[in-house]
């Protein structure tokens, strides 16, 4: 099996090799080629600054008359040997314009004529220069040895030509522009290709895809015993595995079983807490009760004098102040000078007679408002302490429920509507009465309680098997948990002074208590209020036989009395 992967790991990183050098081939033709483009570039670079220099040396030797010194780079191919049948190539310095006398192929020499245009005999400089040998010379200084050339006047070849194909680097306008410069291409491509170097490089990554291979094959036959060895371990662990989910299984039964016991014990607290709580506020209701009645039987005598004594006094406060008008009017036929004036009008002004009589009426009428208050208040005392179980009888709540909801119509404000939705009622044994002052009382305090703000309260009957419902809500700003849970104690109130006197919840929970039944309340900061009244379907039911778990009040779930 591993000689078998070994043969084609080889056999693949030999043809990876392979199809890397021919990959490679093609970019390493391209730069061969760009650097071969690049060495000939300076060739004809140097040829041009050679022949340009010679030109420069000849302008200057004609314009000061001096002796011609032929550069350097020149001097070895000039020559004063016979001028027939050579190529003759005249240049003017002026405007470097040539005139080129040609001769058939193979005469590689050129008589370099250089003039001043109307100069006279000494009005011009010539060399006869060797243009090959020149050429080739300039060309051996790249490093690569003497290079192929041709130079081509109007398409005609200066040089014999044995070869018919060629690669050639063209660069046209040399010395002038009908001079067209070609050098032989290959024999520098042939140097600057590096096939050993791109053979390296693709044995290579030949032999990196082989390492590579053998690498995998050696990770998949470690991971094929790790996974033996796993496969061995899950089978041992199969049959603890087993046993333990039989004993997850027994543990998880019996915690369920705790589970429903525990939220059975919770729900039989929570009922004997709401319970508890029930009978705490019924007892303190009975209590205060039972205290009001001893309090407006010994104040309500004394009150009702105090009222009456303020009405009498009102009156007779009436009539002194006719008095002291008529008093004022008759002053004025008086002498101003006279004593009996003057000591009528020092007593006016002493005893600040004006001013008492315009703040004593006012201040009488306050008294009787506060005595009105006062009586009211025993009043509600009254009714606190009164059983309440005269007056039931078969009535539907509807007959009294549509008075309170055009009564509560006229005390909303242009902003605030009142939505009901009302439902078909049984007859059932109550004070229809008292159940419509409880809902006009919650109505009442959800408009107060929205405050003149935008907002909607919301009145809706619901028939269940065991009851009626009827819910009041409103989008008021709601009450926390602390406030909630002292509504329907007697005196407590979140009003000003002059709104109320904290009775009226108390007042509608003792009487939705008298008739069997029991409200909830759903409340929380920024959320509105929903207040929720349960009333019994039975002809007549006692307190004591209100289902044990219903409570009086709620806080958005919370188990808390209000």
């Amino acid at each position: 099996m591993l000689s078998r992967f070994s043969f084609a790991a080889l056999l693949l990183a030999l043809v990876t090799a392979t199809l890397s050098y021919q990959l490679l081939k093609p970019l390493e033709e391209r730069r061969a080629t760009t650097v071969a483009d690049q060495v000939l570039e300076q060739v004809y670079l140097r040829a041009l600054r050679e022949f340009y220099e010679l030109a420069a040396t000849a302008r200057e030797s004609l314009v000061a008359d001096a002796p011609w010194q032929v550069p350097d780079a020149i001097l070895p191919y000039s020559s004063d040997s016979s001028f027939s049948h050579i190529w003759r190539i005249q240049f003017d310095l002026q405007d470097m314009s040539a005139v080129v006398t040609p001769q058939p192929a193979g005469h590689p020499r050129a008589l370099l004529v250089f003039h001043k245009s109307q100069a006279g005999q000494n009005g011009q400089r010539q060399v006869l220069l060797d243009l090959h040998e020149w050429l080739a010379g300039l060309s051996e200084y790249a490093g690569f040895g003497r290079l192929q050339l041709q130079l081509e006047y109007r398409g005609q070849a200066m040089f014999d030509d044995p070869q018919n194909e060629h690669s050639w680097f063209e660069r046209p306008d040399f010395m002038t522009p009908d001079f067209v410069l070609k050098i032989e291409r290959e024999p520098l491509l042939q140097q600057l290709r590096s096939s050993r170097v791109m053979w390296l490089v693709s044995l290579g990554v030949g032999l990196l895809v082989f390492v590579l291979l053998s690498l995998l094959h050696r990770a998949r036959l470690a991971h094929q015993q790790t996974e033996q060895q796993l496969q061995q371990t899950y089978d041992e662990l199969a049959g603890t595995t087993e046993f333990l989910r039989e004993q997850m299984l027994r543990t998880a039964h019996s915690h369920k079983e705790l589970l429903k016991r525990h939220y059975e014990l919770k729900d039989v607290n929570n009922d004997l807490d709401q319970v508890q709580k029930r009978l705490l506020l019924s007892e303190r209701l009975a209590s205060l009760g039972e205290i009001s009645a001893g309090i407006v039987h010994e104040i309500n005598n004394p009150v009702a004098y105090i009222g009456s004594n303020l009405r009498e006094l009102a009156h007779d406060l009436e009539n002194l102040q006719a008095f002291i008008k008529r008093l004022d009017q008759a002053s004025d036929s008086l002498e101003e000078e006279s004593p009996f004036y003057q000591q009528l009008l020092s007593a006016y002004q002493q005893l600040d007679i004006q001013h008492v009589c315009e703040d004593a009426p006012d201040k009488v009428q306050d008294c009787i408002a506060g005595i009105e208050r006062v009586k009211k208040i025993i009043l509600d005392m009254k009714r606190l302490s009164s059983k309440g179980a005269a007056d039931k009888r078969l009535a539907n709540l509807n007959d009294d429920i549509g008075s309170v909801i055009n009564i509560a119509s006229n005390r909303l404000g242009d902003n605030i509507t009142l939505t009901t939705e009302l439902a078909e009622l049984p007859d059932i044994f109550c004070n229809s009465s008292q159940i419509a002052q409880v809902v006009t009382n919650m109505i009442v305090n959800a408009i107060q309680a929205l405050d003149d703000q935008p907002g909607e309260i919301r009145l809706q009957e619901t028939l269940t098997d065991s009851d009626i419902q009827l819910t009041i809500c409103d989008d008021g700003p709601g009450m926390s948990k602390e406030v909630a849970a002292q509504v329907f104690e007697p005196f407590f109130t979140t009003k000003s002074s002059n709104q109320g006197s904290g009775m009226g919840l108390a007042l509608c929970y003792k009487i939705v208590n008298e008739h069997g039944g029991w409200i909830d309340l759903q409340t929380a900061p920024g959320e509105g209020c929903c207040f929720t009244i349960h009333l019994p379907l039975a002809k007549e039911q006692a307190e004591d036989d209100r289902p044990a778990g219903a409570p009086l009040a709620s806080n958005n779930g919370e188990d808390d009395v209000k």
